[in-house]
């Protein structure tokens, strides 16, 4: 439960130098010196994570009239506030079909985060992959039978693994795949603000669908020990129903 405890999982499962550019509409090509990876190819990219080992990857922005091959620059994360998203593959990220009987489609969601990023110079992360290793045996007080997907709170632990690998970050603004952006304008700065006394360390809201607590897939995160600690405690307590698939 503790954050050195999960920060040990970080160190030895999830990979950090790597880039990700959306090259067109459907093509996000990912580069990982350290796994040998240079590909827009998503099998590839499976293939060689092997459900054992995740990426954290950082947007290169390019500029927009530029080549695939053109220099890019990584924003960066000095006191800012990055956006972050989680998906096991990367095909996952680029699928096309309507969203809740609409033709919003994770594709243009993605292509969202990219877009809001590149036009706000935010740093991007996309975390990438699964630990199938540490979520088949397992088991804690509040999942006594062990865990029925290999999904469970993966994004959690990538929110953590941001945090890990970019320590000068303000916050970070976490969006399930399949949330997207409409208002380029917003600023997180606005909602982090309305804590006038700056102790607000997770900002969420309810669902528009259904009346609950949070929905985790719209979350502010301030980089704070209390930030880490509870980004800690909910990949350590993992076993609930629903959490983002792939």
């Amino acid at each position: 439960r503790s954050i050195e405890a999960v920060s040990e999982v970080i160190h030895q499962h999830i990979v950090g130098n790597c880039t990700a550019q959306l090259e067109t509409k459907d093509k996000i090509r990912v580069v990982a010196g350290d796994v040998g990876l240079n590909t827009t190819n998503a099998s590839v990219v499976t293939e060689r994570l092997n459900w054992n080992k995740m990426l954290v990857c950082q947007q290169l922005i390019v500029p927009e009239n530029g080549s695939a091959s053109a220099d890019g620059w990584l924003p960066s994360t000095a006191g800012t506030t990055a956006i972050v998203t989680y998906s096991d593959t990367l095909s996952y990220l680029l699928l096309k079909s309507g969203l809740y009987g609409s033709d919003y489609s994770r594709r243009k969601a993605t292509r969202s985060k990219f877009e809001y990023a590149q036009r706000t110079s935010s740093p991007l992360f996309i975390v990438l992959g699964r630990l199938d290793q540490l979520q088949v045996k397992h088991k804690s007080p509040t999942c006594k039978a062990g865990l029925d997907t290999k999904h469970h709170s993966l994004k959690a632990l990538g929110m953590l693994a941001v945090f890990v690998m970019q320590p000068r970050l303000q916050a970070l603004l976490f969006l399930d795949v399949d949330a997207g952006i409409i208002d380029m304008q917003a600023d997180p700065a606005d909602y982090l603000a309305l804590s006038l006394t700056g102790q607000a360390d997770i900002i969420g809201t309810s669902n528009w669908r259904e009346q609950i607590v949070i929905n985790s897939g719209a979350l502010i995160v301030r980089n704070t020990a209390r930030g880490r600690q509870a980004l800690a405690a909910w990949w350590a307590y993992r076993c609930f129903l629903h959490d983002q698939p792939g």
